[in-house]
């Protein structure tokens, strides 16, 4: 149904006194895509690994979100949460280990010095 027709069986059905609910096309409600299940698949499963990985995927929530919050007592903002995950990914796994157990603010300290 086009916006014209729309709008005007909208006005002449019952005087437009009562509202009523049109569907105006058939199209409205579909079916997700395979991208788009597989995006609001990814989604609902963020929280479980932001969980699973800790205080990192804590630093994970705040990059993902945009957002800033407390880790261990200490603010953390998007800009500095950023710099740890760049230095944590770029990490060896046993290294990654030994990061993942730094303080807050060794971890965002030592961030920043290596990413010049």
């Amino acid at each position: 149904m086009s916006d014209e027709e729309y709008a005007r069986h909208k006005d002449t059905t019952l005087g437009g006194l009562v509202s009523l609910v049109f569907r105006r096309s058939e199209f409205e409600i579909r079916p997700l895509t395979a991208e788009e299940m597989a995006e609001v698949a990814h989604e609902a499963a963020a929280a479980e690994r932001w969980e699973a990985e800790g205080r990192i995927g804590a630093f994970r929530r705040i990059v993902e979100l945009h957002q800033a919050e407390e880790i261990d007592g200490v603010l953390v903002d998007h800009f500095s949460a950023q710099h740890v995950i760049a230095v944590h990914d770029a990490l060896e796994p046993d290294r990654q280990r030994l990061y993942a157990t730094w303080d807050v603010l060794r971890q965002v300290d030592a961030a920043f010095k290596l990413t010049k």
